[in-house]
């Protein structure tokens, strides 16, 4: 048996894909205080935070026909979520909070799963794109807990084009996955 909540908001949801204005108020009014919050407490900036869900509320009315929204809290949660991300890659100087690199509390286990792997497969891929021996100092350096001196020991190389190729490593990946996701690898 669905919940009543689930219920409302299938009802707005259909209302919503045919143009009608009430319920596209409703859902407004319904969600918008927790989304808020959920934002907010990842950009700390109310400007920030306003813009992030006037833009997801936009798109969805703008795009309310196209979409298949089976679970509008979700869909909302999931929106402002990648709003954020937006956010924070484009105004750098945002600190990021831990929470937000869990997931909202709103999305369920199985899409924080997801995103997890997604973001894994990305993180992996851009790995596997740096040249070979960029690549295998950046995997012992990271993945394999080997010191600079140890690297550098082992393909008897100096320390400092040990240092270079991690410094390429990093600005490589920095550029590719933004800011956000590369909150994930740690800094030299």
């Amino acid at each position: 048996m669905e919940q009543p909540e689930k219920n409302i908001d299938k009802q707005l949801v259909s209302l919503l894909k045919q143009g009608n204005h009430l319920a596209f108020q409703q859902i407004y009014e319904r969600h918008w205080e927790q989304l808020y919050q959920s934002v907010h407490n990842v950009l700390h900036d109310q400007a920030l935070t306003e813009d992030v869900l006037h833009e997801v509320f936009t798109d969805l009315w703008w795009r309310r026909e196209n979409w298949e929204i089976r679970n509008l809290k979700q869909y909302l949660a999931r929106a402002v979520r990648n709003g954020a991300l937006l956010k924070l890659r484009n105004n750098r100087w945002v600190s990021i909070s831990p929470q937000f690199l869990t997931g909202l509390s709103t999305e369920p286990e199985v899409e924080l799963d997801l995103d997890h792997r997604e973001l894994s497969t990305v993180i992996e891929t851009a790995i596997n794109d740096l040249p070979e021996r960029c690549r295998i100092i950046f995997q012992m350096s990271r993945f394999e807990h080997y010191s600079i001196p140890e690297i550098a020991q082992h393909f008897n190389i100096s320390h400092r084009t040990v240092e270079n190729q991690l410094h390429r490593a990093l600005k490589y990946l920095k550029t590719i996955l933004g800011a956000v996701i590369f909150q994930f690898i740690l800094p030299l």
